[in-house]
């Protein structure tokens, strides 16, 4: 990262312990489980806890997840570190190369200490990237903003000034366009202040735009962090949660081990970034899961919940119906639970661009619920930005855009 390595640094890798108790017919083998994630090499733990370990245990992932989830263009990187010990290579560079063929992907060999491939490295990844030396800017626009998705919600929806809308949280992130989704549904808000109602989600977050792409957005279209300093700070004052007709709870992520009752909520302090514990970060990250009551997260933040807690909730607070947003659903909404008592509503169409999810709207009626299906904006009515190295009249870099 800062192009120097010193054996001094203090080491910044973590550690984990668990223990498991395993019963034997008749014994009793209690288990310690150690993640030492390099710590023993940097002397922070205590030698004698560890040295008498008597089983490696090497996990792999059997799925596709990266792929799946961001799609075939995903840059994915071979590295085989620490070249500079070359009297301890056990895995030659022939092998590396071979698996790397084998899997598709990108391959080198680097040293940390001796700075070799360091920055050649990060040379290929940026080359690699799509817009970067005109390479890979495809005409399917799979990189262009949702705002135009949100036009055609509003077209499928209905007028603003005749309906009642309540979005429910992440309005920032992955695309080109945020600030201006961000800045309509605010304007919207403004002038109809009793027709829109915007939930916060756990993107509305001051430490995931900054991964996600919101934060890096806003300094290309101004050339600092000014604009997203403001956003951040609206994003404190959105609500967490809405009431429809005393009988639908309407939130981003869903339910909490920490709030049994609606006036719980009522009582979190939200004007402050998203915690990464308690209510207020349950009510952001958590997820629906065919299980009875709770589980931790493999999200690492909020829980699943299950079908006995979901039912419970909405008994002691009188609801029908929890809806949510939070997780992908290819056909728009998907009910869960013998009883229906949860429903998650999707409504950005051919997420990331790739997708192929059409989306919905949950549509509110004295008969009932009812959803209006929708898809995705042609590519051809899209507008895509070009990629401009030259100063805007806002003092950023990034070309064309609009508000």
């Amino acid at each position: 990262m800062y192009d120097t390595f010193d054996n001094s640094y203090q080491a910044t890798i973590g550690i984990d312990f668990l223990s498991k108790t395993m019963y034997l017919e008749d014994k009793t083998v209690r288990l310690q489980l150690w993640d030492t994630a390099g710590q023993e090499r940097f002397r922070s733990l205590i030698p004698s806890y560890i040295r008498d370990s008597s089983v490696a245990v090497i996990v792999y992932d059997i799925s596709n997840d990266v792929r799946a989830e961001r799609g075939d263009d995903v840059i994915i990187v071979l590295v085989g570190n620490k070249s500079d010990l070359s009297d301890k290579r056990e895995v030659t560079t022939d092998d590396g190369e071979k698996r790397a063929k084998e899997l598709n992907v990108m391959f080198i060999e680097t040293s940390a200490k001796a700075g070799h491939n360091v920055k050649t490295l990060f040379k290929k990844i940026a080359q690699s990237l799509p817009g970067v030396d005109g390479s890979a800017i495809q005409s399917d626009s799979k990189d262009s903003s949702q705002f135009y998705d949100l036009l055609e919600l509003f077209n499928v929806g209905g007028d603003v000034k005749d309906t009642n809308y309540i979005f429910m949280g992440d309005y920032v992130d992955r695309g080109h366009f945020s600030l201006e989704t961000f800045t309509l549904l605010l304007v919207l808000k403004a002038k109809y202040p009793d027709k829109i109602t915007l939930l916060r989600g756990n993107h509305e977050s001051r430490q995931i735009t900054q991964v996600y792409g919101f934060y890096d957005e806003c300094q290309t279209k101004y050339g600092n962090a000014n604009v997203w300093k403001y956003c951040c700070s609206v994003f404190d004052y959105l609500t967490l949660a809405a009431i429809i007709d005393g009988s639908i709870l309407c939130v981003h992520g869903g339910l909490s081990p920490d709030i049994k009752a609606l006036d719980q909520m009522r009582t979190i302090h939200r004007l402050q970034e998203i915690p990464h514990e308690g209510s207020f970060c349950d009510l952001m990250w958590s997820d629906p899961e065919d299980i009875d009551t709770w589980s931790v997260s493999p999200r690492g933040a909020g829980w699943l919940f299950g079908s006995k807690v979901t039912s419970e909730f909405n008994h002691i607070n009188g609801l029908k119906l929890i809806a949510r947003a939070h997780q992908l659903v290819q056909e728009g909404y998907k009910y869960m639970f013998p009883k229906d008592e949860l429903v998650t509503v999707w409504s950005a169409p051919n997420y990331c661009y790739r997708c192929g999810n059409v989306a919905s709207i949950m549509q509110v009626t004295d008969s009932g619920t009812h959803f209006k299906i929708f898809d995705a904006v042609p590519d051809q009515d899209r507008f895509i930005p070009t990629r401009n190295n030259g100063p805007n009249r806002m003092g950023g870099t990034g070309g064309q855009y609009f508000v």
